[in-house]
């Protein structure tokens, strides 16, 4: 078995081009791009894979540029495309950060925070329970592999020799802002709906008894009658979640 030393430019071009990639989106992909993880795990994990993957990408790229500046250019477009794919799939995860705060303050646990471990600073302990479940949730479905083909599949949608389109990366950002913003509203609307007929009874009674001690009592009722809630509706924000986590992936997917 030989190997032509003339090979050796070319597959060093197309792995620099596919570490590019991959570094920029395992350092903002949910679960790999976590505060927990090193930058060095991280970029390693990407450099595994980058070696992976290299078979199956490398017709995707065209000849080694002539100049430095060409292939900087290059490089820069596959880092902001890498971006582009982990940050569209991080707002998904950031839902649940959003939608654990909201019910936190609806069944009255808002003001217990705690250090969050996947972005390193003070957060509500049940956004922080939420953001946790879902990755947990992502690897035990195996629906990290979808990742893996969503990466494979983008080269077809942002080929590395093309331009970049800006309206279209923003595009694709606010569709998934957008929808991150509607899973949050999913997941804690019956809270929500709950807590605005819990508050307007209390309301009633407070009119009704003004010398009674409304909150001493009445908390002890929404903490419990809110965890009763929350463990009754568990599995479907899982489900939720899950169902826009794939269809995040999906957006990158060829169909």
């Amino acid at each position: 078995m030989t190997f032509s030393l003339n090979l050796l430019p070319e597959l060093t071009f197309v792995f620099l081009l596919i570490f590019a990639r991959l570094s920029a989106i395992f350092m903002a992909l949910p679960g790999f791009g976590e505060q927990f993880l090193s930058p060095r795990m991280r970029l390693g994990i990407a450099l595994s894979v980058s070696f992976l993957m290299m078979p199956l990408l490398r017709t995707k790229f065209g000849p080694i540029p002539q100049d430095i500046f060409t292939l900087l250019m290059l490089v820069g477009h596959e880092i902001v495309f890498g971006l582009l794919i982990g940050v569209v799939i991080r707002f998904i995860r950031s839902s649940l950060l959003t939608a654990g705060a909201m019910i936190a303050q609806q069944i009255g646990v808002g003001f217990v925070t705690q250090v969050d471990p996947t972005q390193g600073g003070q957060g509500i302990i049940l956004g922080n329970f939420l953001a946790m479940f879902g990755i947990v949730l992502v690897f035990a479905t195996d629906l990290h592999h979808l990742a893996l083909a969503a990466i494979n599949d983008s080269y077809t949608m942002f080929p590395p020799s093309g331009e970049i389109n800006f309206d279209d990366m923003a595009m694709s950002a606010l569709k998934s802002f957008s929808s991150a913003f509607v899973l949050a509203i999913q997941i804690s609307a019956p809270f929500l709906v709950a807590g605005i007929v819990f508050h307007a009874s209390i309301g009633v009674l407070a009119r009704l008894m003004p010398a009674l001690p409304i909150f001493f009592i009445t908390l002890p009722i929404q903490i419990l009658a809110g965890f009763v809630l929350f463990s009754v509706l568990f599995a479907s924000i899982g489900s939720w979640y899950l169902a826009h986590v794939d269809q995040a992936f999906h957006m990158f997917m060829v169909q």
